[in-house]
């Protein structure tokens, strides 16, 4: 199913901001629900509660986890002399120092533990935020798109019902001149006319507002 250009920008309901991005020409339902997933700020809102969400529950299991520390020195004393205080010390060769620190904590709790459940909790519930806009998404572009595609489809009908009815009147008229029709026949097929006019105008109504 197709839409022309006209139509894009209903389907993905007023909320919705393009920008300089080009729109096509044509548009299938995919692509529909396609663009809306790009731009539907509530979906995109969805997306972005996630990661948050996500690194929450990283840092609850690196939480459980020791930690490690390490630092290490290395130091240098040239030749000469140092002095300590009042008095003097000869030093006659260089002299090179070094030291190394490794140390492991590991500390758990309840609220440690606790906060695991919480943080995955916050993760599904997040997940299930982002399952349910992609439905109502989904859902709204699809009603939209079958309700622009029917105002399509009326207006079609009610046109060609239309130059019927316009045929129609014309062959009255001249079935009136070579006295085989009344003049009845003759209204009859005018007011056919004026009502196929009418539902055309109707028509075009409801797919403007749309």
């Amino acid at each position: 199913m197709r839409f022309p250009r006209s139509i894009p920008g209903l389907l993905l309901c007023p909320s919705l901001v393009f920008g300089q991005q080009a729109i096509p020409t044509t548009l299938s339902l995919a692509d529909a629900i396609q663009l809306a997933r790009q731009h539907n700020p509530a979906y995109r809102q969805a997306l972005n509660d996630r990661h948050p969400a996500a690194w929450g529950v990283r840092n609850a299991y690196a939480n459980l986890f020791p930690s490690l520390t390490a630092s290490g020195g290395i130091g240098y004393a040239g030749s000469g002399t140092q002095s300590f205080f009042t008095s003097t010390f000869p030093q006659d060769v260089s002299t090179w120092s070094s030291s190394y620190n490794l140390g492991v904590n590991w500390q758990l709790s309840g609220a440690t533990l606790s906060q695991l459940g919480l943080k995955q909790a916050q993760l599904t519930a997040a997940d299930a935020d982002i399952v349910g806009a992609e439905n109502t998404l989904v859902s709204t572009v699809t009603q939209q798109y079958l309700t622009v595609l029917q105002a399509r489809e009326n207006l079609s009908v009610a046109q060609a019902r239309l130059d019927r009815d316009k045929e129609f009147l014309n062959l009255a008229h001249a079935r009136y001149d070579v006295g085989r029709a009344t003049l009845i026949d003759v209204r009859q097929a005018e007011v056919a006319r004026g009502q196929a006019e009418v539902a055309l105008l109707r028509a075009l109504h409801r797919r403007t507002r749309r």
